[in-house]
């Protein structure tokens, strides 16, 4: 795929790929910019589960707003194949930030404290439509857990 033009975008190089998909380094050719290209090859796409799950998971993502959480910019059908177009993040992922051993506690906390701060908004979101909820409760308690932990391991 890689050297290939979806609409205004051409594939640059493959990032890395998982149980939905591939994800590849695009340049956005129209507006001069870099994103990421999540594609649903056409094997993956012809099941409609598959392909609902794909959508739900860009409308979710894109409802988001969190220096934490990518932007999602667009979706595209090509064919049979789906393509998200999505924010590039140049850096590390966490596969490549943890060790083989694990991360030692005070990085951990760290880490964890950033996600369950990006989580904090999208809870917020889910609350307003489903008042009986309780995630924000935990995540609020979770966060506040890991704040003394990391302050006593700060010193």
């Amino acid at each position: 795929m890689v050297g290939r033009q979806i609409q205004q975008y051409q594939l640059l190089e493959k990032l890395g790929a998982g149980g939905m998909g591939e994800i590849y380094k695009a340049l956005d050719t129209r507006l001069n910019r870099t994103v990421a290209i999540k594609v649903l090859p056409s094997a993956k796409s012809g099941d409609p589960e598959r392909r609902r799950r794909f959508l739900q998971e860009a409308q979710a993502a894109s409802g988001l707003n969190h220096p934490s959480i990518i932007t999602i910019h667009d979706v595209i059908s090509e064919g049979d194949t789906e393509f998200m177009v999505m924010e590039y993040v140049h850096g590390k992922t966490l596969n490549d930030l943890i060790p083989k051993g694990g991360l030692r506690v005070p990085l951990l906390i760290k880490y964890a404290l950033q996600m369950a701060d990006a989580l904090k908004d999208p809870i917020e979101k889910i609350q307003a439509y489903r008042r009986t909820i309780r995630i924000d409760y935990a995540c609020e308690l979770a966060h506040q857990k890991l704040a003394a932990v990391a302050a006593r391991l700060a010193g």
